[in-house]
């Protein structure tokens, strides 16, 4: 009888396995559901207020979000009251045109302005480029015009993260300035470490110092100065410096000391600053004024001072 039992119970288990299952698999079905139709959001309103709650999918579309909030129950906002949710872009360009002046020793320049400036940076890796090119009409000290005077400048700087705030840079540049009578052309190659001092999303300022190579040659008194056309090994110290003021106004500063040993020892010094104005937030059209402190003791003339105002876009 026990065996018989025992045998009617194996066999009613056996044909309940299935049905188990299939109660199973639709519960399970029915959390997917469930959760697919559901999810926890937060929502941050133009007027600064949050909102947070699960959101009803299938009541929700472009137009209107449904949420059932803890407290409040049932809400529907209009998705034009939500501040917009943007991606930033790991890439980031600029393109400046407009008017320049610049004095180099005793000449003076008057000349049109291009520059283009590509960004890239992830949790890891920084990329910057830049380049610019000036078509210049310079007066000399004696009263002689020149017209079609140019300079050149192309710079590249990649920064590979340490940490948090430490990183590893390489940096290269070119330079060309047809005014110059000793270091018309000029070649810069430098590597070394940085430290962010601040990096707050309206306030970074960073550090920078690593040895370098230099190299300058070029102009009609190059063959009388033994040290052009040399390479000559040196130091360089940076500091950059970016403050959005503001959604309308973006303050630049960076300052570059360097030290080239030759036959002597040599210093440089180059200086800028730029404010940016935008008409208005979010806008991609800028103006920009910008001023240049350029000195270098191995050149000649060794000091100059530019001037720009340029219109620009963001893209």
């Amino acid at each position: 009888m026990l065996h018989l039992l025992d045998g009617e119970f194996l066999y009613s288990l056996a044909n309940f396995r299935p049905f188990f299952f299939s109660l199973l698999c639709l519960g399970f079905c029915a959390f997917e559901d469930s959760s697919a139709k559901a999810e926890k959001v937060t929502y941050k309103l133009l007027n600064g207020d949050l909102i947070s709650g699960q959101l009803i999918i299938e009541e929700s579309n472009e137009k209107v979000k449904v949420l059932m909030h803890p407290q409040l129950g049932r809400i529907e906002i209009n998705t034009l009251a939500i501040v917009p949710t943007i991606k930033e872009d790991r890439w980031k360009n600029h393109l400046e045109a407009g008017l320049d002046g610049s004095t180099t020793g005793a000449n003076d320049a008057e000349s049109y302005s291009l520059t283009f400036l590509t960004n890239y940076k992830d949790n890891l890796n920084e990329l910057e480029f830049r380049s610019s090119y000036d078509f210049e009409q310079s007066a000399k000290a004696e009263g002689d015009k020149v017209i079609g005077a140019n300079k050149l400048l192309g710079e590249l700087r990649f920064d590979r993260g340490l940490g948090r705030s430490w990183s590893a840079y390489l940096f290269k540049a070119y330079k060309y300035n047809a005014l110059n009578n000793i270091g018309t052309n000029n070649i810069e190659s430098s590597f070394g470490f940085a430290y962010k001092l601040f990096d707050k999303p309206k306030f970074k300022l960073r550090v920078s110092a690593g040895p370098s190579l230099n190299w300058i040659g070029g102009g009609n008194e190059c063959s009388s100065d033994s040290d052009c056309g040399d390479i000559n090994p040196g130091s360089s110290f940076g500091s950059q410096l970016k403050w959005s003021l503001n959604d309308y106004f973006i303050l630049n500063i960076a300052n570059k000391y360097g030290i080239k040993y030759a036959s002597e020892t040599f210093s440089s010094n180059s200086f800028s600053t730029s404010l940016k104005f935008y008409p208005r937030s979010g806008s991609s059209l800028y103006t920009s004024l910008r001023y240049e402190n350029l000195y270098d003791e191995i050149k000649e003339p060794s000091q100059e001072h530019i001037y720009r105002f340029l219109l620009g876009t963001s893209f």
